[in-house]
């Protein structure tokens, strides 16, 4: 009996579908190499960009070129490394706390459209936005042997050094002894006559050095940050003076940080000086716009710590001390200068249930475990990093340089 053998008519276009699958998978691949690729390239094309637009806008602010010199120079390098169609985003560069400062950072973010070739075959837009986005800081190149410990003005005059000396911002006739108080309590860091601040510049996410009155997020250093400035000095500072110089409080203190500080008797540091403000002064002002009167000088807004607003925050600056705007606690500190002294001892509040530091009219304060006197003698001021430090008056010289 003879089969017949099954036919293959039925089967005849069947790689067709196959062949079409493979083509858009072939086109698949082609695109992801080609337009991928392509706008992995617009994207290191515009790295640089915005490296370079961040850089100049730095270096602009550096020179105190002004904010709207600034957007240009970054404008300009954005182009320069991107091309045509390259943009610098809305609202960039931003500038924290300001191109005016002496020292901070600027944002760049730069954008551009990419075409695509074969994403279009495959339902995607013929083209895609690329942007990249940069940070810079400028600041002060000056080292030295900064401490991060404030001294309050108020009690730096009280204690034998006069305006005349502060204004000079120079080297003392002859070393003046002086104790310091602080009560180691956020609540009090308000009214200590000496306390911790964070010395971190714009370079690093725990920004505290030179930050907006307003700034919100200031956080704590670590304490091996605070023992190495102890030990080795802060670098990168600036003052704004004769303007403010906001610095974040730093509440982190430990005994360890103070027993640190302690095992440099006999040796100068450099300490920041802070302007309080002048208790009950109406309108708020500190002590150095006092001292501004007369010399040609003039801030851009009255001196004193603030609190995490930006308020005025006059001694004693604790929680509820006071009307709207004067409420505490002390979130920044008014840096107006540094003192040069030769560190005497640290001493903590319950040694031997009294000890040295005294309230003003001499009477020995009590025993309390939270409290710190510094015992010190005044050897120099100075209202300039760069004079502190033995390089002259000079705020063109500045460390330009990308963090991000």
């Amino acid at each position: 009996m003879r089969h017949a053998r099954p036919g293959y008519v039925g089967e005849r276009g069947a790689t067709v579908p196959i062949v079409a699958l493979a083509l858009v998978a072939l086109i698949g691949f082609v695109a992801l190499a080609v337009d991928v690729g392509a706008l992995m390239v617009k994207r290191r094309s515009l790295v640089n960009a915005a490296d370079a637009a961040a850089l100049a806008a730095a270096q602009s602010c550096a020179k105190k070129a002004g904010q709207a010199a600034a957007d240009g120079q970054a404008l300009e390098y954005a182009l320069a490394n991107a091309g045509d169609g390259v943009v610098v985003v809305e609202g960039y560069p931003t500038y924290a706390p300001s191109c005016e400062a002496a020292s901070g950072r600027v944002a760049v973010r730069v954008q551009a459209q990419q075409t695509t070739f074969f994403s279009p075959v495959l339902g995607f837009a013929d083209s895609q936005p690329v942007a990249a986005e940069a940070v810079a800081i400028w600041g002060g190149v000056g080292t030295g042997d900064f401490v991060p410990f404030m001294l309050s003005e108020g009690t730096l005059l009280t204690c034998g050094i006069g305006t005349e000396e502060i204004i000079a911002a120079g080297e003392l006739a002859e070393p003046i002894d002086c104790t310091f108080w602080m009560n180691n309590k956020i609540e009090e860091m308000g009214n200590s006559q000496w306390a911790m601040l964070n010395l971190n510049t714009a370079a690093t996410d725990r920004w505290g050095w030179n930050v907006a009155a307003d700034y919100p997020s200031c956080k704590p250093a670590n304490t091996n940050e605070t023992i190495q400035w102890i030990d080795s000095g802060a670098n990168g500072l600036s003052l704004n003076y004769p303007d403010p110089t906001y610095v974040c409080v730093d509440s982190g203190a430990t005994p360890p940080t103070f027993w640190a500080l302690d095992a440099h008797k006999d040796e100068e540091r450099l300490f920041p000086v802070n302007d309080p403000g002048i208790p009950g002064a109406n309108p708020p002002r500190g002590y150095t716009d006092d001292r501004l009167v007369g010399t040609g000088m003039s801030s851009n807004r009255p001196h004193g710590q603030v609190n995490k607003t930006g308020d005025p925050c006059p001694l004693p600056c604790t929680p509820g001390n006071g009307g709207p705007g004067y409420n505490g606690p002390v979130d920044k500190y008014d840096i107006v200068g540094f003192a040069k002294l030769r560190i005497v001892s640290v001493e903590r509040g319950n040694q031997g249930g009294e000890i040295t530091c005294a309230f003003p009219d001499g009477t020995p304060r009590p025993s309390d475990s939270n409290a710190w006197c510094l015992k010190v003698q005044w050897t120099a001021y100075y209202t300039d990093v760069y004079a502190a430090v033995g390089q002259g008056d000079n705020f063109n010289v500045v460390t330009v340089r990308l963090i991000r």
